[in-house]
């Protein structure tokens, strides 16, 4: 299969681009510049551009079988609030661009097309609230809002022109990824590592992106009719930084100050029976054990991995 990517040198799409090769796909990614390839690997075919709603996408598109889209136009370091202060440019290049290229995809003949969305679509619910996905969505970010319009056109296009699109909602995502000096909690385990002991108790759901990536190739896979026009959520476990120090003292043998258990009763948890449905089992602890084991690593190798 040939398969389109938008995104694919960000976090998540790395992990899609490398995932999609290893099962055998040709893969085409679009990037800003071809300077900023960022050691994608050299099987991909890169093609120059942007979500940019008057562009043309058709050096992404023509010939694809699928498309993965994964972009995000962002102020740097900040998804929710990314929207800095130009509101109006992000919805252009994030809806209005997306829109123009899902639109171009299905005048090329692209049979399917799975796009990235967000856990952010739900808002904020009370403690303690299980997202499922027959949930009525309430963002309450720009974010989410941006991305809840997203799946709204995927949907809708779904229905009306019988297209086979449908969204995935990754919750927090983690694992190493490239360059290696923007891994998620890097920084806490260097921290960890250094004996710094006010390390800030947090709790979060998480994902590791390779999980992602196999939920983006079994969306890819499984038949039209059982996913076009849904969305999925994508979540595994809930992490507290306190879970993080306890693994680094363990996999290191060091006195590990430990931070204050995480608030985990104050979460709301997204659900994933759309994904289980169709076989996706998550990685779950094991995963987040080896990965830890991988920033211990990283961050003992100093500042010159970044």
């Amino acid at each position: 299969m040939r398969v389109a990517v938008t995104g694919g040198t960000g976090y998540v799409g790395r992990y899609i681009v490398d995932a999609l090769l290893a099962a055998g796909h040709d893969v085409r990614v679009l990037v800003r510049n071809k300077d900023g390839k960022l050691g994608l690997p050299k099987a991909v075919d890169v093609v120059s551009g942007g979500l940019d709603p008057d562009a043309d996408f058709g050096n992404l598109i023509d010939g694809a079988d699928a498309l993965v889209h994964a972009a995000y136009q962002h102020v740097a370091g900040r998804y929710r609030g990314g929207e800095g202060d130009d509101l109006a440019g992000f919805m252009r290049v994030n809806v209005g661009g997306s829109l123009a290229l899902l639109e171009a995809a299905q005048r090329a003949g692209v049979e399917r097309c799975v796009v990235l969305s967000s856990r952010a679509v739900y808002g904020r619910r009370p403690p303690g609230t299980h997202l499922t996905e027959d949930m009525a969505i309430a963002p309450d970010t720009h974010y989410g809002a941006a991305k809840a319009a997203l799946e709204a056109f995927a949907a809708s296009f779904a229905r009306q022109n019988g297209w086979c699109v449908c969204a995935l909602r990754p919750t927090g995502v983690y694992g190493l990824t490239w360059p290696p000096g923007r891994s998620k909690w890097l920084g806490l385990v260097r921290s960890l590592l250094a004996g710094e002991e006010h390390v800030e108790a947090r709790a979060g759901t998480e994902v590791h992106g390779a999980d992602v990536a196999r939920a983006v190739l079994l969306l890819l896979q499984a038949p039209a009719e059982t996913v076009a026009g849904t969305a999925f959520n994508c979540s595994d476990l809930v992490v507290t930084t306190r879970d993080i120090a306890g693994l680094v003292a363990q996999q290191t043998g060091r006195d590990v100050p430990l931070p204050r258990a995480g608030d985990c009763d104050t979460l709301s948890i997204m659900t994933c029976e759309g994904l289980t449905a169709l076989g996706m089992r998550f990685s779950g602890q094991a995963l987040l054990e080896e990965t830890i084991g991988e920033l211990i690593a990283l961050a003992q190798k100093g500042s010159q991995s970044d």
